[in-house]
Formats: structure tokens, sequence, C-alpha cells
């Protein structure tokens, strides 16, 4: 799945998370078995890219689901909230969402400053570190680190989420 997408900004929270991928354009993914032309890798577009990401976010949180309690010997769901997805088409509203997740354990009262929070992508992006992050594409969002830097330390009225699927 990840070569299909890529990872712009995501935060750990202790009852939830928030993660922005973009999906890439056109991706050879390999044929299964069941491919009928098995000896070619097939074109993906965009819009088959985009149905089966949440079919595979479902099988990730699944397994996920599965080992936790598995090793902590309980049952049942870990989440409450079913997932949740929102297709970002406007420049402004994605550099706020990428801020906005920043900014969640701020919002939540879990840490005073969200710089410092440990299970977001903020510090990754600005560090030199290797990362999953596309952090190349995230600079290029915001026009460079210090425009990214200066965003995220402005006020920002709380924008209105668009429809949720």
């Amino acid at each position: 799945m990840t070569d299909a997408i890529d990872v712009l900004a995501y935060c750990l929270m202790p009852n939830h998370f928030h993660l922005i991928i973009r999906v890439k354009e056109d991706i050879e993914v390999p044929v299964d078995d069941k491919d009928p032309i098995p000896s070619r890798d097939r074109i993906l577009s965009p819009q088959e890219i985009t149905a089966h990401i949440p079919n595979q976010f479902r099988k990730m949180f699944i397994s996920y689901t599965q080992a936790i309690n598995k090793q902590e010997h309980k049952e049942g769901p870990l989440m409450h909230s079913k997932f949740k997805r929102l297709e970002i088409t406007q420049q402004e509203y994605l550099e706020y969402a990428i801020f906005y997740v920043h900014y969640n354990p701020e919002k939540h009262g879990i840490v005073k400053d969200f710089r410092v929070y440990s299970y977001s992508s903020y510090k990754a992006i600005l560090s030199e570190s290797p990362t999953k992050i596309n952090r190349s594409l995230v600079v290029e969002i915001f026009q460079g680190k210090e425009n990214f830097v200066d965003f995220h330390n402005g006020w920002h009225t709380e924008k209105e989420a668009i429809v949720l699927e």
C-alpha cells in the first residue's frame, strides 16, 4: 500500500489518530495469481487506487486489533469510532489539515505545545533524519520549511470539516 500513497502527516493520540495521505498517480502493482495475465504488472488508475485504499486500511486495523487483543488477552474492537476519510481538493485546506493534525495533542490538552509531541510528524518534517513521511512534498506544499514553521506558529480559526464519508 505504501507504494500507492505518500504519507504527509500523522498524529497518534491515546484514543484516536489522524493520518493525511496523498494517493499517487498511476502506479504499477504486481499481479496476483488470480490475474488472467500473470506475466505483467498492472497499472492502477488513481480512481482504482482510491477505491482500494479504504479496504487496505480496514485490513490493517483488523490485523492490528487482533495483535493487540492477543497480547492483552482481550476481545472486541480497540477503536469506538469508525474509520472516516475526507478528500482534500484545495491547497488552503490541505495546509490547514496538516496543521490541524499536528496541533491535535495541544487542542486535546495532552501537551502544552504540540511542537514537542513525540507521536506526530511535525518534528520529522523539520528534521533531516530518515522518515516514511514525504518530507519534500510537505515542504513543497508550504513553499519551504520556514513557511511550514510560520504556518504552524500562526493562529488558525478552526475550519468546519468537509463532508466525511
